[in-house]
């Protein structure tokens, strides 16, 4: 029979007594909140970073919104 969790393996599941399904479901699962709080300060830390270009770039689409309006 072969050891499926060699001695010395540290990627061992933890012995909760929970199914591991659960536990992996648990532990990747992000809410629709926490992904639009990411993405939100990912854009303030570009827009910090680079103001004049993203102020530019808001400009130029602003422009071509309002062309494409008409």
């Amino acid at each position: 029979m072969p050891l499926e969790y060699p001695p010395g393996a540290t990627n061992r599941p933890a012995a909760t007594g929970e199914n591991p399904l659960s536990q992996a479901l648990n532990a990747t699962s992000e809410t629709f909140t926490d992904l639009g709080a990411e993405w939100l300060d990912r854009i303030e830390a570009v827009i910090e970073r680079y103001p004049w270009p993203t102020l530019l770039l808001a400009l130029g689409l602003g422009y071509v919104i309002a062309r494409r309006m008409r």
